[in-house]
C-alpha cells in the first residue's frame, strides 16, 4: 500500500517534515478508504498536530465529515 507523498519505511509510512494541506488531504482519503475507526483517527490528529504547529484540528475533522464518500455510504464513516 502506498500513499502519495509518503515514504514506506519497514511497513510504516513517514510523513514529511513539513507536511502540507495536500498531505493532510491524502490522510483524510486514507481514513475513508480504509474505514479507520474514531480512536485511530484521533491518534492521527494528535500526530498531525505534532508534525505541523499550524495544523487545524477542526478543519481536519470537517474534511472528514464533508468527504465525498460521506454522501455515498454512511456505513463507511469512521
Amino acid at each position: 500500500m502506498y500513499i502519495r507523498g509518503y515514504k514506506k519505511v519497514d511497513t510504516q509510512y513517514k510523513i514529511p517534515n513539513n507536511p502540507t494541506r495536500k498531505h493532510f488531504n491524502e490522510i483524510v482519503n486514507f481514513i475513508w478508504e480504509y474505514n479507520v475507526d474514531q480512536d485511530l483517527t484521533d491518534d492521527i490528529v494528535e500526530f498531525c498536530k505534532s508534525k505541523n504547529p499550524r495544523f487545524n484540528e477542526d478543519l481536519f475533522y470537517q474534511a472528514i465529515e464533508s468527504h465525498p464518500m460521506n454522501d455515498m455510504d454512511e456505513s463507511n464513516h469512521p
